[in-house]
């Protein structure tokens, strides 16, 4: 029986080394969002970056209106 227990021992204590190893630091749920909120805010602008580096090119002035049609006068 000695022997059972030994092993039985030995098989939680090798669970035990293997749970340390995947450790992981417990994150309350309200950390968790802001950090999730933050990695995304970050993804958007990285994103924007680019495509308002061609953003000065379509901010180019708008052209003039064309010219008014000439006004026609009701004659004589």
């Amino acid at each position: 029986m000695a022997a059972t227990a030994t092993s039985s021992a030995a098989a939680a204590a090798a669970a035990v080394f293997d749970d340390e190893d995947n450790y992981e630091e417990y994150i309350p749920v309200a950390k968790r969002r802001a950090m999730e909120a933050e990695r995304l805010r970050q993804l958007r602008q990285s994103k924007q970056a680019p495509s308002s580096a061609a953003a000065p090119s379509s901010s180019l002035p708008l052209p003039p209106p064309p010219p008014l049609p000439p006004a026609q006068s009701s004659g004589p």
